[in-house]
């Protein structure tokens, strides 16, 4: 079902990337797909070709880009096919086999979780007081620059 769901939206993607003008693309409606990220694709694909469609499934942030991009590269149907369902499989597979692991190894897992929770929330109090020590900052150096 995974793999089904992916290759029916890739090649979507891909059929939607055949049929569309690359300036519809570019505009800010398209809040799913980064502004930007279809030039970075269109560099990837001059360079590597199909073969990026092979590791579409392990670039986070570009995948929807990288299915219509190979539309409109109008890549054969069927190599864009061949080269999602490897991605594709191994990403599924992958996952299937992380799940097996987490499954039989939770109370290591959620031992894990709970310290990685802690130093996360370390992390994130730190942030916050850095922003509002530089917020405040901001505040008392332009006060003290406006006084005559």
């Amino acid at each position: 079902v995974a793999y089904a769901g992916s290759i029916i939206g890739f090649m979507v993607l891909h059929e939607l990337g055949r049929l569309l003008d690359r300036g519809i693309i570019q505009t800010q409606r398209w809040r799913w797909l980064p502004y930007g990220s279809i030039d970075k694709v269109e560099r990837w694909f001059s360079r590597h070709g199909p073969f990026i469609i092979v590791i579409n499934r392990f670039l986070m942030g570009v995948r929807s880009a990288i299915a219509i991009v190979s539309g409109m590269a109008k890549i054969n149907r069927r190599v864009a096919f061949i080269c999602a369902s490897i991605s594709i499989a191994v990403w599924t597979a992958l996952l299937v086999l992380s799940g097996k692991w987490l499954g039989e190894n939770w109370q290591e897992v959620q031992q894990i979780l709970v310290e990685y929770r802690r130093v996360l929330t370390v992390i994130v109090i730190i942030g916050i007081l850095v922003l509002l020590a530089r917020y405040f900052w901001g505040l008392a150096h332009k006060s003290t620059i406006q006084k005559p």
